[in-house]
């Protein structure tokens, strides 16, 4: 698996939008490019794991449990 790398800007707008905090509706641009390149990095971990069922209904949840394991490890 290739290694998850996220910067903390990254991490700040996952952890908001696990919260509720962050939507399309109130995020400021900058936000919304951050969080882009974040479904952009979920996406190709998917692709290469062939997660697709594995990564269920709330890819970016998945994604960061994924990170979480990989900082534990």
């Amino acid at each position: 698996m290739t290694k998850i790398e996220l910067t903390d800007d990254e991490i700040k707008i996952i952890e908001k939008q696990l919260r509720g905090e962050l939507t399309s509706f109130n995020a400021t641009e900058e936000e919304q490019v951050i969080m882009c390149a974040v479904v952009d990095k979920a996406e190709a971990l998917m692709h290469e794991l062939e997660a697709y069922e594995e990564s269920g209904e709330d890819l970016i949840q998945w994604f960061y449990d994924k990170y979480k394991a990989q900082q534990a490890a």
